[in-house]
Parts: structure tokens; C-alpha cells; sequence
């Protein structure tokens, strides 16, 4: 399946996010595949976007494809599934 990386204690991003990439640096080794991913509660839909897409121009062969998600989960959504399971 791969390395997951998640981090949810946000409720605001105003700027690059740079623990959350050291994070993919140190850990990308440990699978063939890694999945890196901010998690914020949100009030309105379930979306996810691209957060961080650095320019594989700009990066050695070893360290291509790095892309890190924003996920908005609706708060209100989580805790009745979390309730009724």
C-alpha cells in the first residue's frame, strides 16, 4: 500500500506548510509509495485539493513527484460516522 503521512492539527494555513514536507523527505525511503496529506475540519463539503506540487525541474531523480494534499473533511460528517460505526 505504501507510506502514509497525515497531519490533521490545522484549522488555518497561511503559508507553506514546511514540517509536513520534512515529513515526506524523512519517510519517503520507507515504501515504494508515499501519500502525504493535511487533514482540516471543515463546515461545508468534503473536498481535497493539491497543497504542495513542486516542479520535478527543481528536484534530483530521486526525489521526483512530490505532492502533498489539502483535505477538507466536514466535521459535522465525521462524527456521526464515527458514532454510528
Amino acid at each position: 500500500c505504501g507510506e502514509k503521512l497525515f497531519s490533521c492539527d490545522y484549522t488555518k494555513l497561511t503559508d507553506l506548510n514546511h514540517k509536513q514536507l520534512v515529513y515526506h523527505f524523512l519517510f519517503r525511503k520507507r515504501a515504494a509509495r508515499t501519500v502525504d496529506a493535511l487533514i482540516m475540519p471543515e463546515e461545508g463539503g468534503t473536498r481535497t485539493e493539491k497543497y504542495v506540487d513542486l516542479n520535478n525541474d527543481w528536484l534530483p531523480k530521486a526525489d521526483q513527484n512530490i505532492a502533498i494534499l489539502l483535505t477538507h473533511l466536514n466535521a459535522k460528517d465525521v462524527i456521526q460516522c464515527f458514532v454510528q460505526h
